[in-house]
């Protein structure tokens, strides 16, 4: 469980979050959504302990992040950044095995090999498993390191990644349509309905609302909504976040999904402050 109370974080006098409170505590894919500038990154920086919060704290299981050894905190949380390290001399599988590193003394078993090739399987990727990482193109070298937090949070001697939490920091970048919606659906069929919770900042409001369970809305540092997806992707709401006019289009029996265009709608007359439904 992830329990953070009253935190803030500051860079000099610019206030980045501003006193924000959250529980995770179920199974779930929680999105992070908001313009630029909102926060979301540092939000996440702050709950897998990354950063020391300004003010407030942020607990984990109960204990407090800072307390908690780096081999320890491996175990039940990884984090995908948004820009990664090139690894120049280390194959797709050897950037794999990276992920199971805190699961073995000195080299991998055989059920981290097995591991391995099921995701290299899963991705498509296993014909190029011996392939030099830093040959791959940016989408795949994203897909790569994804996959690599997954194997991270992986106990072969349980399917069940209760209390565990994987971040997604823009998750999506350098990818096609069809590899967001194949990467977002991984992260679902691996964590969440494994029992562990998934965090991550998106910018695509289409996609948080065809993946997520909850959201958490963000502007200049503050939460202006944590609710289920249905209530915090409220167009009104949206189009006072993003300053757009943002509709939610419903056609018939297809899926929903959402538009934007520069226009904003008389209709979002009040400031944004008046907005802020964090509960």
């Amino acid at each position: 469980m992830i329990l953070a109370e009253n935190i803030s974080f500051r860079v000099g006098k610019i206030s980045l979050l501003n006193r924000a409170s959250f529980r995770f505590d179920k199974p779930e894919f929680v999105a992070v959504i908001g313009p630029n500038g909102a926060g979301k990154s540092t939000l996440l920086q702050l709950l897998s302990g990354f950063y020391k919060p300004a003010t407030g704290s942020v607990l984990i299981n109960g204990k407090g992040t800072h307390l908690w050894s780096v081999s320890e905190f491996a175990g039940f949380r990884a984090y995908l950044q948004q820009q990664q390290s090139v690894f120049e001399s280390f194959t797709v599988e050897d950037v794999l095995m990276m992920g199971r590193t805190i699961h073995f003394a000195s080299k991998p078993a055989a059920t981290d090999q097995t591991l391995v090739e099921q995701m290299l399987m899963q991705l498509g990727l296993y014909e190029r498993r011996n392939q030099a990482f830093n040959h791959l193109s940016g989408g795949e070298q994203q897909r790569i390191q994804f996959a690599r937090t997954l194997l991270q949070l992986k106990d072969p001697a349980t399917e069940s990644l209760a209390g565990k939490t994987l971040f997604l920091d823009e998750p999506l970048n350098n990818l096609d349509l069809y590899y967001q919606y194949n990467l977002l659906q991984l992260a679902r069929t691996n964590v969440v309905e494994q029992q562990g919770t998934v965090i991550a900042v998106l910018h695509d409001i289409n996609m948080a609302y065809r993946f997520a369970d909850r959201v958490i809305v963000l502007s200049n540092g503050n939460t202006i909504c944590d609710a289920p997806v249905e209530e915090a992707l409220d167009p009104e709401l949206l189009s006072a976040v993003y300053r757009m006019n943002i509709q939610k289009q419903e056609p018939g029996n297809q899926p929903a999904y959402f538009t934007a265009s520069n226009s904003l709608p008389e209709s979002v007359a009040e400031p944004l402050n008046t907005l802020r439904l964090q509960h």
